[in-house]
């Protein structure tokens, strides 16, 4: 099955729009959701992730959704740069 790529992400997030730069030069197809626009939904994942896991604090968030399965990877948890964040994300490629 192909991986679904979802970004979580802020305009003024520098990290967020350095990920992105990375996405699109390993042309790696992703949807973006502005936390912003959706805070509802981002506060769900937020509160859902620490009751299974370390929370998740920041943008850049990575949801990847392969074999009916959904992985988090977000900033300051699981990377601290975007070229960390590629890494672990060739994992599910």
């Amino acid at each position: 099955m192909k991986m679904k790529l979802t970004l979580f992400s802020q305009w003024d997030c520098k990290t967020c729009i350095a990920l992105k730069e990375v996405l699109n030069s390993e042309n790696i197809n992703y949807k973006t959701i502005e936390v912003i626009k959706n805070i509802e939904l981002w506060e769900s994942i937020r509160e859902s992730q620490s009751k299974i896991s370390k929370e998740i604090m920041y943008t850049p968030t990575l949801l990847v959704e392969k074999d009916k399965k959904q992985v988090y990877i977000a900033a300051g948890r699981d990377f601290n740069t975007p070229e960390k964040a590629l890494e672990i994300l060739k994992q599910y490629l």
